[in-house]
Parts: C-alpha cells; sequence; structure tokens
C-alpha cells in the first residue's frame, strides 16, 4: 500500500512538471539595445561609426606625465621614479611580456585594448550595408573610414606583436583561434586599406551628414 502511494505521488509530479515545461514564459526585455537598433537611422550609424575611432590613442611627446624624450639620450625626466617607466625603460625592462608604456595611467595594455577596436569596427562592417544612412555616398564613406581604422588597428598590434589574431567578423568561432604570421596580418592591413581606396566617394561629407535626422 504504501508503495503504491509513493508510485501515485511520483506519477503525479510527472504530470505537473509536464504542464509546467508547456507554459511559454514572456520575454522580458532586460534593457540592452540589440546591434540592430544601432543602425536605424543616420544618426545612430553615425554614432557608432565615430565610436570606433575611440581606440586611437593621444600620441604625442608624452605618455600622461612621462615625457617619452626621458627614454632617450636627448632629455632626463625631472619626475623619474624608482619604478618610474622611463627608469624601466632605460634598463631594459621590456619585452614580450611586459612594457613598461603600457598600463600606466592613461595608457592601456595595448593587446585587448586594440582588439576592442577592431570588435567594434568588425561590427560596424558587418551592419553597414543595410544600416540606414541618407545616400550610398555616405554609406561609402562610412565603410572607407572603419576600413581604414581596422587596417589601423591591426598595424599596432603587429608592430608590438609580431603575427596576431586576423579576425574580421563580430561572430567569429573563438575556440578556432590561431595566430596570424606577420605575412598574413600584413597582407590583412593592405587588403583592408585596397578596400578603402576602392570604395568610390563623390565629396567629403563631414558634419553634412548630420544635418537632419
Amino acid at each position: 500500500m504504501k508503495i503504491n502511494k509513493i508510485i501515485s505521488g511520483v506519477f503525479s509530479l510527472l504530470i505537473l512538471s509536464s504542464f509546467i515545461g508547456c507554459t511559454e514564459i514572456e520575454d522580458h526585455p532586460d534593457g540592452r539595445t540589440d546591434y540592430s537598433d544601432l543602425f536605424t537611422t543616420n544618426r545612430k550609424t553615425y554614432t557608432y561609426m565615430n565610436q570606433c575611432y575611440g581606440w586611437i590613442l593621444n600620441y604625442g611627446m608624452n605618455y600622461n606625465y612621462t615625457m617619452l624624450a626621458g627614454c632617450t639620450d636627448e632629455a632626463k625626466d625631472s619626475w623619474e621614479l624608482q619604478n618610474g617607466v622611463t627608469r624601466k625603460w632605460n634598463e631594459g625592462q621590456l619585452s614580450p611580456f611586459s612594457n613598461p608604456l603600457e598600463g600606466i595611467e592613461g595608457n592601456p595594455e595595448n593587446y585587448n585594448y586594440y582588439y576592442q577596436g577592431i570588435r567594434a569596427c568588425n561590427i560596424f562592417l558587418a551592419n553597414i550595408p543595410t544600416a540606414s544612412v541618407y545616400s550610398e555616398d555616405i554609406r561609402n564613406s562610412f565603410k572607407a573610414q572603419v576600413l581604414t581604422l581596422r587596417a589601423f588597428y591591426y598595424l599596432q598590434l603587429v608592430k608590438r606583436y609580431g603575427g596576431v589574431p586576423i579576425i574580421t567578423t563580430p561572430d567569429y568561432d573563438y575556440t578556432k583561434v590561431k595566430r596570424g604570421t606577420f605575412g598574413e596580418c600584413a597582407r590583412q592591413i593592405l587588403a583592408d586599406c585596397q578596400a578603402a581606396i576602392d570604395i568610390p566617394t563623390v565629396e567629403e561629407w563631414g558634419w553634412r551628414s548630420l544635418d537632419k535626422e
């Protein structure tokens, strides 16, 4: 009798779970924006294109408060510290695993940093063919700019690390990532530059592409 009750209880639970499993759960958006929503107007498309410029560093004579001249024989950094950038550089602490000019305030770790820029470019290039823009001239201008930016970011990586993984799509299978050779990376950079050059252009658009919504 006791066994029959247990069997009946288990059977009832199975039936109940089958009804629960068939219940449709309403999708509640969590507030995140889908990539397709970022290219629905000319202004949104322009904004994302402009964001692709965000990984260009402020190149110049100094990194944060460290004068790059202090890393050469032409000057002495008056702010040189025991573990400061110029001292590490001049003591030969640059290696494939450590760059004294990276990681200090205002200067990112370049490997991860530039791949973020490359991913932004890949997302843009994947969506620009169907993005909402005022004209094909604007579409071509935006595409040429982002192709050039991707080439620039890869150039920065190749200068520092030699061959690196070549990723040109936003949905890349990262389980299959492998390091490209220097030659493969150079050809990718040249291909992006040539593709940008080959895009037909009529005139410089600049701010005029934003004069209306």
